[in-house]
């Protein structure tokens, strides 16, 4: 795996992994959202430690109710992408079960929605359905193309279905799309590990330590001297 710059000799035997240990999962964690939102995001703050996190929710009562009432006609899609994203959040599998038993139906009158076809993919994978998942996300993909959260999602899922060829086709597409975008350059490491793919991992690397470079702020003229 790539280390950051940071790192600027060996690391001590004790470090997790070594000198080819993966430095996102520890240092860039994913997080649950405070903002009100029902997403899990990847931390960028380059962390000198791990930060400990408030223990997840896993015991989760009540009903959700939608803070603005939307179109009768949304109505049910809506609180159905409402208790896929709760349940995924708060890692309560009764509230994803019951948003994809919901959506099922509302993927039958929204067949080319992105956000129906995306939640029923997170909801199968939850559900330990990677196969089906992937197909939910390859649909995504031809309504949205060039995006790299999209084939980031279709790569993880092949990935669980253990086809790292597809798994590799999609998040090679993603990190070409948004060389920052480091949760498919994660997935993507141990992809290439697994197929033994030493000279792209080192390859991968490379390109993704040069744009972190690219992309970190440049000292001001005054700053430089």
């Amino acid at each position: 795996m790539f280390l950051p710059s940071c790192h600027r000799g060996a690391l001590s035997k004790s470090h997790p992994g070594g000198s080819a240990g993966n430095c996102i999962t520890c240092h860039m964690v994913k997080r649950n959202a405070k903002d009100g939102g029902h997403t899990v995001f990847t931390d960028h703050r380059i962390a000198r430690r791990p930060e400990p996190e408030q223990e997840k929710e896993i015991s989760v009562t009540g009903e959700l109710a939608a803070w603005r009432e939307p179109a009768p006609a949304l109505r049910e899609r809506n609180l159905a992408l409402a208790y896929i994203s709760a349940g995924l959040e708060n890692g309560a599998a009764s509230q994803t079960s019951r948003g994809y038993q919901m959506l099922q139906a509302a993927e039958k009158a929204y067949p080319r929605d992105p956000a129906v076809l995306t939640a029923l993919g997170q909801a199968l994978l939850a559900m330990k359905q990677p196969l089906l998942a992937a197909e939910r996300f390859e649909r995504v993909l031809e309504l949205d193309q060039d995006s790299a959260v999209n084939e980031e999602h279709a790569g993880r899922a092949w990935m669980r279905a253990g086809q790292i060829d597809k798994a590799v086709y999609h998040l090679e597409r993603a990190v070409k799309t948004d060389p920052l975008f480091l949760p498919a350059a994660e997935v993507l490491v141990e992809a290439y590990r697994q197929q033994g793919q030493t000279d792209k991992l080192e390859a991968l690397g490379d390109r993704v330590r040069e744009a972190l470079g690219s992309a970190a702020p440049q000292p001001s003229g005054s700053e430089a001297h």
